[in-house]
């Protein structure tokens, strides 16, 4: 697959926003009452830690896909050599978060409840 410069920064641009979006469902669970009546608000904050890491773990997979382009040791080549060099800081932050993201899902998928008792 043909990337240009463009197209991957959009795409990290769009993983980034994607990899931040994975912290809303928590906070939406609090915020928003929309659970079921026989649902308490620490089982529906529980639930959402599942939404977060799906979302984690989506990204990074998504992100994945530009490491070739992003790594020296890629075998990308139809990108402009000096594009790791701009890149390299952003990719890295991005799949830290993602990362981060997924861990504190799961850390909430499953003792989220744990936090309201």
């Amino acid at each position: 697959m043909k990337e240009t410069v463009e197209t991957i920064r959009t795409k990290l641009l769009i993983y980034s926003a994607l990899s931040l979006a994975a912290f809303v469902p928590p906070f939406m669970s609090l915020l928003i009452d929309i659970r079921p009546e026989t649902e308490s608000i620490s089982t529906w904050f529980q639930r959402s830690g599942s939404i977060m890491v799906i979302i984690a773990i989506w990204v990074e997979f998504k992100l994945l896909s530009l490491e070739g382009y992003i790594s020296p040791s890629g075998t990308a080549y139809t990108v402009p050599f000096d594009t790791p060099k701009y890149y390299t800081l952003i990719y890295k932050v991005v799949s830290f978060v993602t990362i981060s993201a997924a861990i504190s899902g799961t850390l909430i998928w499953g003792y989220g409840d744990i936090v309201f008792n």
